[in-house]
């Protein structure tokens, strides 16, 4: 628990299998048997994804506002090949101050082109259990101290100014 009693919560509301719901949800069954109880857990546990009963981007948006770590996704393959990489979810939750944590095969290449990435990356269920973990048992201050940065990464990086000017610097620059 924090220092204010109350517990961090957790977030995950993919828009399909894709995301990685199912690894999502065993990284959090096998966390709470770690630390017990000291998270909320707020998901589409029990909605079957394959009959399209997901959540609308402004429920999804609404209730990712009010979480403290939201779990974009964990993805392991996906047509038999190695898959990952966070998307717009991300980077939303990211715009609402929110603790982002997400799969990324090639968080290096990222980091060479922009900088410090303050996505936590997590590749495996192993992976996301223990960054999970780290996160929940962060003393409050330091959960929002990673919010502040995460929200800054977001409007340095990929707020539509930002991605104007690269665009800018690196495409059409040359055009006139």
């Amino acid at each position: 628990m924090n220092q204010q009693g109350k517990r961090p919560v957790i977030a995950h509301f993919g828009s399909n299998r894709a995301k990685g719901t199912l690894n999502i949800n065993e990284a959090v069954d096998n966390l709470e048997k770690r630390i017990g109880k000291k998270f909320h857990y707020w998901s589409h546990r029990g909605r079957n994804l394959d009959e399209g009963k997901c959540f609308l981007w402004t429920d999804v948006m609404r209730m990712v506002s009010m979480c403290d770590i939201y779990v974009e996704g964990l993805s392991l393959e996906a047509y038999g090949k190695p898959f990952g990489e966070w998307g717009n979810a991300a980077v939303e939750a990211g715009a609402l101050g929110k603790i982002v944590v997400s799969h990324s095969l090639r968080n290096d290449l990222y980091e060479k082109n922009f900088g410090k990435c303050e996505i936590q990356v997590a590749n495996s269920i192993d992976e996301l259990t223990d960054t999970l973990e780290r996160l929940v048992l962060m003393k409050e201050a330091e959960r929002l101290e990673q919010k502040k940065k995460t929200r800054a990464w977001v409007e340095r990086n990929h707020s539509f100014e930002a991605v104007g000017k690269i665009m800018w610097d690196r495409i059409y620059r040359d055009f006139f």
